[in-house]
């Protein structure tokens, strides 16, 4: 790899080694960000945010390989983005939800509520000595098969960067008709990870956080029958619903009818 002390505030003097705990921000990063910041000082020179959401929908499907920006939903964390998909699988009674030993809780939590709500098992895949994930997920999947109900995995481990094949596990999971719900937030736009090569179920979500602060996931157009596209970042739902400290109507750009709501889900907050 080349060098690129130039491109960070690093000091000919520093050797900074602690890059996964807290890295240090980029020089045009920061710069993106005081742009940002400095809008906000003439809010009345602000353009329709319209233009800003279908530029970074067309960015980021991009940068994951997306069929196009149409399939880009933005929400406001990754917890939230899962827990709109838990909503949306289908789980027998024992069948299992299958996650990683020390997963970010962003991609657990949801998957706990859904096997507590429909008498599931919570499956954790123990770290293996090798740090081979891939392999310990599909010794899993082929031990279980049918029993389980869905594969939520990262594409990178949060604590320790370890790897995991997503496209050699989607291709497993494609095979069980599995449904794969990948958090791409330490590795989409690094690691090469294409959305195509994921899809094992008509529903796919992926999640990662970007500068503007909120996250994406890609909802497959044959899993929106029961939503109705109103033209903006807004759906439609009835306010009594909604608890006033989740600003679902201002924040999400997806329908959601009322009889799919069942309420706040403390599990994605």
């Amino acid at each position: 790899m080349d060098c690129r002390r130039a491109e960070f505030e690093m000091p000919d003097d520093v050797v900074y080694l602690d890059g996964a705990g807290r890295s240090p921000l980029l020089k045009s990063c920061r710069l993106v960000a005081q742009a940002s910041v400095a809008v906000k000082s003439l809010p009345w020179t602000m353009k329709d945010d319209e233009e800003m959401i279908a530029r970074i929908r067309s960015n980021f499907s991009e940068i994951i390989g997306a069929p196009g920006p149409e399939y880009i939903a933005i929400t406001p964390s990754t917890s939230y983005a899962m827990s709109t998909a838990a909503k949306n699988i289908r789980m027998e009674p024992g069948q299992r939800a299958v996650v990683l030993q020390n997963q970010m809780a962003s991609n657990v939590l949801p998957w706990q509520d859904l096997c507590k709500r429909c008498g599931g098992e919570l499956h954790v895949v123990p770290r293996p000595e090798n740090y081979d994930w891939s392999a310990a997920v599909l010794r899993e999947l082929n031990r279980l098969g049918k029993q389980v109900a869905v594969v939520a995995l990262p594409n990178v481990h949060w604590t320790d960067g370890s790897h995991i094949d997503l496209e050699l596990i989607g291709a497993r999971c494609l095979e069980l008709s599995i449904p794969l719900m990948v958090d791409l937030t330490q590795s989409a736009g690094i690691s090469k990870c294409s959305a195509l090569s994921l899809i094992s179920h008509p529903y796919n979500c992926m999640s990662i956080l970007t500068r503007e602060g909120s996250d994406n996931f890609v909802i497959d157009k044959q899993h929106i029958q029961s939503r109705t596209p109103v033209g903006s970042d807004n759906f439609v739902i009835d306010k009594q619903h909604i608890q006033i400290h989740r600003q679902w109507w201002v924040l999400d750009n997806f329908v959601l009818d009322k009889q799919h709501d069942s309420g706040p889900d403390a599990s994605g907050l």
